[in-house]
């Protein structure tokens, strides 16, 4: 027959056991939660480009828990460098780091089953077309080069236009970083024209570290014109990225036909 001492220290040992399981549990639901949390921070900061209260969140969303707990997941977010406040009692704006995170689940395996879907791209005769297709659609800054360096730029009002780059300091450095793309070709091409698809988010760019607030989609194809050709989207890290790469994604695939 079991001892007293010996079943209260089974016992002891399954109930550890099962709170261990459900710290698991609460641990992998928070992380979901916050997860959930900050997708949707991200999405409304990229249709709005306006901070992101916690009153808003739980006003318009049914995330099923108390405006307590999404103050306190937004404060976790802040922590890890996922937000930031523009100053102390404004709402939450995503950093680099939080359009990396989601720009990074967005390459996963599912990435090419959701750019298979056909678009239509029209009959391009010249580089320029393709940039005025590739501004037109992202309203982005468009650029796309040949091996001869011909260099086709458009959208550089759709630039101006974002609400990111109000300020007369930051449209003074847009128009400097538009001119020195102008005198930076060869390096462009001969650093990114190896890209298939790729995006570089703030500082990440090899050429343009300095430019936080800029992200760049690039892509490439083999023959256009029997010619290499680099494309690049240039707009503010608050961009739609899904939409503006499968866009590229789309038109590399048809002049690669």
């Amino acid at each position: 027959m079991e001892k007293e001492g010996e079943r209260k220290s089974r016992l002891c040992r399954v109930v550890s056991s099962l709170d261990l399981c459900l710290l698991i549990r609460i641990i992998e639901e928070m992380n979901d939660r916050q997860r959930q949390l900050l997708g949707i921070v991200v999405e409304e900061y990229v249709k709005s480009a306006e901070p992101i209260s916690s009153g808003f969140l739980a006003a318009a969303y049914s995330l099923g828990v108390s405006p307590a707990t999404i103050r306190n997941d937004l404060a976790v977010l802040l922590d890890q460098g996922y937000l930031k406040k523009n100053y102390f009692s404004s709402g939450n704006v995503p950093t680099n780091q939080a359009y990396r995170f989601f720009v990074n689940e967005m390459f996963d395996d599912s990435y090419e089953k959701k750019t298979r879907s056909e678009q239509h791209i029209p009959h391009f005769r010249s580089i320029d077309e393709i940039a005025r297709f590739m501004s037109d659609r992202s309203r982005l800054l468009s650029v796309v080069m040949n091996e001869d360096m011909d260099m086709a730029v458009d959208g550089i009002n759709y630039l101006f236009a974002q609400p990111d780059f109000s300020s007369l300091e930051m449209m003074h450095d847009l128009a400097c970083f538009v001119d020195a793309l102008m005198d930076m070709r060869q390096e462009l091409f001969t650093v990114l024209a190896d890209e298939d698809e790729t995006i570089f988010i703030g500082e990440e760019n090899p050429l343009f570290s300095r430019e936080h607030d800029l992200s760049w989609l690039v892509s490439s194809c083999d023959s256009f014109h029997n010619k290499r050709l680099a494309m690049f989207l240039v707009g503010p890290t608050r961009m739609p990225y899904e939409r503006n790469a499968t866009l590229l994604y789309g038109i590399r695939k048809y002049l690669s036909k």
